[in-house]
């Protein structure tokens, strides 16, 4: 008996180890949120699977919410896999002739396109973990782009192995009675309205399954947690700004819910899962020595920040932004921003200033803007920004910053906005001469490649706060603008720069 289990076990063993492709399923049969434009199949040792493609929306209502993107639409899939796939696109009733993949630099070449009937079938070889837009040519407005998600496999302890300790869940009331012996929260596929789910203490993982579609918030204070998966959070059907009445335009985000949102602790992880029709901010994370990792955010409203990190010695690795606003928020130090991509709707990739705060040692590196369709070239814009909105009650200083390995696939009218003497359009908060300044000093940027030149100048534009309080030591080395490497010295600037 215990030699017939044994074998038992290799066999189930081996069959999860050995999956080297991953698809995941609708949350239900009839699922509203299914593509009705694309269709994508994958391929791998001659095994066909079919991928389940999500549609998310923005809506036509006020035009301060949904601002350029009334009616905008979004398709995107997500599997899993490890190897080399082939991945088959097929496009409903399109004209195309011509699609473009990115990032750019990955380099990876697409098929033809073959006309089939009224269709368009686009195929190509995938052979690492990658985050790609794809877009076609009979879809200049991008109305309906399509994001492929090709994940890593997921860790095999980052999976709950579904012990007396896990709570599968059914039905969402039972989140408000939890047992207190359960440490782990397992959503299966399925779709779950929680609303604002306050995490208990007691459990330390939300798991959320590929193929799980969770509406509602995530609230945790400062047990450690980890939030992780390949489903979906949610927050359809919420209002704007939620809590605030519908139809109210509330802009005190102190009471918005986020989707999710940790205060305080250490070693957290949120991995893997997908955001989507966020209310307001998508992500707070006020805590130290945590992770943000292969996480996607797919926005339309105005306030859809994506990720607002606090604290000391975090991490955000392998994510997707595309959001209305802005992409990072810092209030951090030791800070490590790595390998991200960037739809930038509005506002600014990386800011680092709404409010002051003395920040140090932050680098960002080895990241692609794929689009950028900001317009307000006076404004919160650019690759990195610091508004610097709010009176410093205390002198504020930002220093050791570095930034690499930066690439534009799209026009940006700004790549670089600091100014330590933009003030306040509210005037409760603005500086008044006695006040202390933000200081800016120790920036570093290095192998920056630009694709397109805008008609809009200037692309960096720096400007100290007083003779007595300047820029300090801004090094600019090895800048491209179209593969071509611009030769002339970009000194270190101490005053106002416009290049």
């Amino acid at each position: 008996m215990k030699l017939i289990i044994f074998i038992c076990f290799l066999f189930a063993a081996n069959v999860v180890i050995g999956q080297t492709l991953v698809v995941y399923p609708s949350p239900k049969k009839g699922f509203k949120k299914e593509s009705d434009i694309y269709l994508i199949s994958i391929t791998q040792n001659g095994q066909k699977k079919k991928a389940f493609v999500y549609k998310t929306k923005a809506g036509n209502g006020l035009s301060r919410e949904w601002g350029r993107q009334q009616n905008t639409n979004l398709h995107f899939v997500t599997f899993s896999f490890s190897g080399i796939v082939t991945i088959e696109v097929i496009k409903l009733n399109s004209s195309a002739s011509k699609a473009v993949i990115k990032p750019n630099r990955l380099g990876i070449l697409t098929g033809k396109i073959i006309a089939q009937d009224r269709n368009r079938k686009l195929t190509f070889k995938l052979s690492k973990a990658s985050k790609l837009a794809i877009e076609f040519d009979d879809d200049a407005k991008r109305k309906n782009p399509l994001i492929i998600f090709a994940d890593t496999l997921e860790k095999i302890e980052n999976i709950p192995n579904r012990s007396s300790n896990t709570y599968e869940v059914t039905e969402t009331y039972g989140l408000a009675q939890l047992d207190a012996s359960k440490n782990t929260v397992y959503f299966k596929p399925g779709i779950y309205d929680i609303g604002y789910w306050d995490i208990p203490s007691n459990i330390k993982q939300v798991y959320i399954e590929g193929g799980a579609y969770v509406i509602g918030y995530l609230n945790r204070s400062a047990n450690q947690i980890k939030i992780n998966g390949r489903g979906i959070i949610s927050n359809e059907g919420y209002p704007y700004h939620y809590p605030s009445k519908f139809g109210v335009i509330d802009d005190n985000n102190k009471n918005w819910y986020l989707p999710i949102n940790i205060k305080g602790g250490e070693r957290h992880l949120i991995e893997g899962i997908t955001i989507i029709e966020s209310t307001g901010y998508n992500i707070e994370l006020n805590a130290e020595n945590s992770l943000i990792e292969n996480v996607k955010i797919c926005g339309f409203r105005f306030n859809n920040d994506g990720i607002t990190i606090i604290g000391i010695g975090n991490t955000i690795n392998n994510c997707f932004l595309r959001v209305n606003d802005d992409a990072i928020v810092i209030y951090a130090s030791n800070l490590v921003i790595n390998n991200c991509n960037f739809w930038q709707l509005q506002g600014s990739v990386v800011q680092f200033g709404w409010r002051p705060h003395s920040m140090s040692n932050i680098a960002i590196s080895n990241c692609d803007v794929l689009y950028d369709e900001g317009y307000d070239s006076e404004g919160n814009i650019g690759f990195i920004n610091a508004m610097n909105h709010q009176k410093a009650n205390d002198r504020t200083t930002v220093q050791n910053v570095s930034i690499s390995n930066v690439y534009f696939d799209t026009p940006i009218i700004r790549f670089l906005d600091i100014r330590g003497e933009r003030l306040s359009t509210i005037p409760t908060q603005i500086p008044n001469i006695n006040q202390p300044p933000w200081v800016f000093k120790d920036f570093k940027f290095s192998n920056i490649f630009f694709s397109q030149n805008t008609a809009v100048k200037p692309l960096i534009y720096l400007h100290g706060f007083s003779t007595e309080y300047p820029l300090l030591n801004f090094v600019f080395q090895n800048i491209y603008f179209n593969k071509k490497k611009l030769e002339q010295k970009l000194k270190s600037f101490r005053k106002f720069v416009a290049i």
